[in-house]
């Protein structure tokens, strides 16, 4: 004890909370008052990376107000970006570096903001989850996009209020592929996921002494605040037809009949609340002879000067997790069979 601080040096265990997850502690170095807590250092491992966070931690220990900052090196991407309960994984794999922020209070919402500069040995791996990568593999005969790895290049995201930014992309996986614009990932609003589900909502029948509806228009701010809540932080998300109720046949079909098409419009619309909605805009550059032998699609997609196509990727909220990049795949391979038609169209004359 020091002038009325603890002075705490940690080595060993691990650390966990809500934002971050599954990590060691390399070494630790704190100031403890009345105040709050001042970390000086705070060196966390995970997957071969690390994290270095310095700032302070004030307030009550049951309202505590985090303003961290620092850097991490060639950690894994599920260990620094997080969204609900999507698994990041399924959409970007591979090792990241650059520079954190994490402000905020656990009682109501944390921000975490960083901007990642990949350096030798990190890469940012998209699969086939992003359907334009299927696309692009049926038509370019000469490569496999099955697998992207971005090698070289930066981007910006933002975790707030359960949705995700990535904005400032510029990203380049050798000749195979380059990524540029943002994409923001977003959960709806009652009204928006009542009309993705047709369902009509009532006025007026919930609050004031009435129980929760959550089909009624004033229970908006609470269903918004209780799927923010911690509890609810880490699960949900599914749509109410995918889930698995535990029960089948003619059990399960009672169970229905019991709770009504009220009851059920109320579960739906509360998963429905937890799908995320994407937006934005992206352009995914491929190398000019990847439509070489597709004639339209070269006159659709011209190169630039550098040498490569740019493939639209847009979002306009309709789209999810589930569908992602399904749009633009759909749209390529129209344009390439509109080539083929027109080509035989021609012969037979």
């Amino acid at each position: 004890l020091v002038d009325q601080q603890w002075e705490i040096s940690l080595a060993g265990g691990t650390f966990q909370q809500n934002w971050i997850r599954d990590f060691s502690i390399k070494s630790a170095k704190l100031l403890v008052d009345k105040e709050g807590v001042t970390v000086r250092e705070l060196v966390l491992q995970s997957g071969g990376g690390t994290l270095e966070l310095s700032g302070a931690i004030e307030g009550p220990v049951s309202k505590p107000q985090f303003d961290l900052k620092g850097s991490f090196r060639s950690l894994p991407i599920t260990q620094v970006i997080r969204i609900g309960d999507i698994k990041i994984s399924n959409y970007l794999h591979g090792q990241i570096s650059g520079d954190l922020r994490i402000t905020g209070s656990t009682d109501k919402k944390i921000r975490m903001k960083g901007d990642i500069d990949l350096e030798e040995g990190d890469v940012i791996i998209l699969r086939e989850k992003w359907a334009i990568l299927k696309g692009l593999s049926l038509i370019d005969v000469n490569r496999t996009y099955r697998r992207v790895d971005f090698e070289d290049g930066t981007l910006s995201f933002e975790s707030y209020n359960g949705g995700l930014t990535f904005e400032k992309i510029d990203l380049r996986a050798g000749e195979l592929a380059k990524l540029k614009g943002e994409i923001i990932a977003r959960l709806p609003s009652q009204q928006e996921a009542a009309d993705r589900l047709g369902i009509t909502l009532t006025d007026g029948f919930s609050g004031n002494g009435f129980r929760l509806d959550a089909t009624d228009s004033n229970s908006a701010q609470a269903m918004e605040d209780e799927r923010m809540s911690l509890r609810r932080a880490t699960g949900g998300g599914s749509r109410v037809d995918d889930l698995n109720l535990g029960e089948s046949g003619v059990a399960q079909r009672a169970n229905q009949a019991t709770f009504g098409a009220e009851s059920l419009d109320q579960k739906r619309l509360r998963q429905e609340m937890n799908v995320h909605l994407l937006t934005g805009s992206l352009k995914l550059g491929v190398p000019a002879a990847a439509f070489s032998e597709n004639g339209k699609l070269s006159a659709l997609y011209p190169a630039d000067g550098a040498g490569w196509r740019w493939v639209d990727l847009k979002f306009n909220g309709e789209e999810t997790f589930t569908t992602l990049t399904n749009t633009a795949k759909m749209k390529l391979l129209a344009d390439s069979r509109e080539r083929e038609y027109g080509e035989q169209s021609e012969d037979s004359e």
